[in-house]
């Protein structure tokens, strides 16, 4: 249930930004919008002060609460909630300071340079209030009211959608934008606390409960958590900003708009991995192993499977997709950097699902490593590879390590670890998915060559039109036969529910 609410909210989220992203882009224009991209990176580092510290909430507070010990989870929240107001106030002064230093690090008019300020300014403060909104939205999702935080997350989405289109309606820029982004930060702010007093009411938040000995316990946990964050910033946001740095600001829109969609991919994704933290942590604290490694095997699988024909399709049609939904000036560019970040998340699926088993079963040390080396590897190949080969170099500069990563790192975990081998992984996480998704995309091949769609009404026609390849070959190849049965009994029961209305 909490799975198919995060992606009911990915799928209200993914509609909105369809529908809005163009809209964005062409009201600021490549240059204004290439800025805009680079505001979010420069203040995205900011987000690095979250120093692991909500993923310990989530992981700590669904170990207490398993275990009944609402004095533990009092004292774990209110010592979080003391440090993110630290990393708040920091995030401000750091916001300062890198706005008083964008004539140095970029390209930029003197008349964009102000609105600019101002916006990193504005994101400063919008960071702060999402960190110390962390404590209470890692409470609430250690607890797993995932159902509660995607609608929440869905009705602010749509709240920022209305706030966008009037804003850039009436003739408004980055700083409208900033203020929107801020307003949001801050109404998310309250409403997590709100819905922590009525779900939680046993937990307390006091001074007094701030102890140096749970303050030593979330930074134990929360230091290589810290480095996985700082290392997943790192290969998140450097892109942008090499571009900014090495080549004309408007570059930065072509590539953004390639590396948005793959986003996509990630975030119906998450809707698995970001359950797996608090579940596995669960699961440790009642000694059960084995259902530990069952639930990641199974993970590994059917994320990947599920995030596949959205992936397909971008690596087959993808191109086509973006001259229809943005322009044809915007086909062949950011196509092609699509084209390179999907192909290294096919593998990087399975890659995210260890990852959060790793973290829920506080294991995730030498990851922290790993994505710290692949941060700084993504760095150096992206700076390397840009000036000869523009963002498509950039894209390469990404795609290269998290292949690496992905291919060589993720089964050795695992095997570590779960005691899954590198044979058992590969099947479960590549072959079996992958070979399930070949009908898929013969079908979508077949549409790109022979029927090429003409409008986006058309393409998501066809897309549909090919879903059923992908549920023929998942269906023969990627599911086990009690996952066949639970579908089965599913569909039964829908079928006589829906028999029962009729007959009504």
């Amino acid at each position: 249930m909490n799975v198919l609410a995060n992606w009911g909210a990915f799928v209200i989220v993914a509609v909105v930004n369809f529908f809005l992203s163009p809209y964005i882009v062409h009201h600021l224009g490549d240059t204004v919008y290439g800025i805009w991209a680079l505001v979010g990176s420069v203040t995205g580092y900011l987000g690095l002060l979250d120093l692991g510290v909500r993923s310990a909430v989530t992981r700590y507070l669904a170990r207490y609460a398993a275990a009944g010990d609402t004095e533990a989870a009092g004292r774990m929240a209110s010592s979080a909630l003391a440090l993110f107001s630290a990393s708040a106030v920091l995030a401000l002064l750091l916001a300062g300071s890198l706005a008083a230093a964008m004539p140095h690090l970029f390209h930029l008019s003197p008349e964009y340079l102000a609105p600019a300020r101002m916006a990193v300014l504005a994101g400063g403060v919008t960071v702060g209030l999402s960190l110390v909104a962390g404590v209470f939205g890692g409470t609430i999702a250690g607890l797993q009211h995932f159902t509660l935080l995607s609608s929440l997350d869905v009705g602010l989405e749509l709240c920022r959608a209305a706030a966008v289109w009037l804003v850039l309606g009436r003739g408004g820029g980055i700083i409208g934008l900033a203020l929107v982004q801020l307003s949001l930060a801050l109404i998310r702010l309250v409403t997590y606390r709100t819905m922590c007093r009525r779900l939680i009411p046993w937990l307390r938040l006091s001074r007094d409960s701030v102890g140096r000995g749970t303050i030593r316990t979330i930074i134990s946990f929360s230091g290589y958590s810290t480095l996985l964050h700082s290392s997943g910033m790192l290969i998140l946001y450097s892109d942008s900003l090499v571009i900014g740095a090495l080549l004309p600001v408007s570059a930065v829109t072509f590539f953004a708009i390639g590396a948005s969609l793959t986003e996509y991919g990630r975030t119906v994704l998450s809707g698995i991995s970001q359950t797996l933290t608090p579940m596995t942590s669960a699961m440790e604290a009642a000694s059960d192993k084995e259902a530990v490694s069952q639930a990641f095997r199974r993970s590994i699988r059917l994320g990947t499977l599920v995030v596949l024909p959205i992936l397909v399709t971008f690596l087959v049609r993808g191109p086509s997709f973006i001259g229809l939904w943005m322009g044809e000036g915007y086909r062949d560019a950011s196509g092609s950097i699509l084209r390179i970040l999907t192909l290294a998340l096919c593998f990087a699926a399975s890659y995210q699902i260890v990852t959060a088993t790793m973290i829920g079963l506080n294991q995730h040390r030498s990851m922290a490593f790993i994505y710290l080396a692949e941060g700084g590897v993504n760095l150096v190949l992206s700076l390397i590879l840009a000036r000869p080969f523009g963002i498509v170099g950039v894209a390469l500069g990404t795609a290269i390590p998290r292949l690496t990563a992905s291919i060589y790192y993720g089964p050795k975990v695992a095997r570590e670890a779960l005691h899954v081998s590198r044979v058992a992984f590969a099947r479960e996480a590549w072959l079996r998915p992958i070979g399930a998704m070949v009908p898929f995309g013969l079908v979508s091949l077949a549409f790109e060559h022979y029927w090429r769609a003409s409008s986006l009404s058309l393409y998501f026609a066809q897309v549909a039109l090919a879903i059923p390849a992908a549920l023929l070959g998942a269906w023969l190849v990627a599911l086990d036969d009690d996952e066949r049965a639970a579908a089965h009994r599913w569909l039964g029961d829908r079928w006589a529910g829906l028999a029962g209305t009729a007959a009504g």
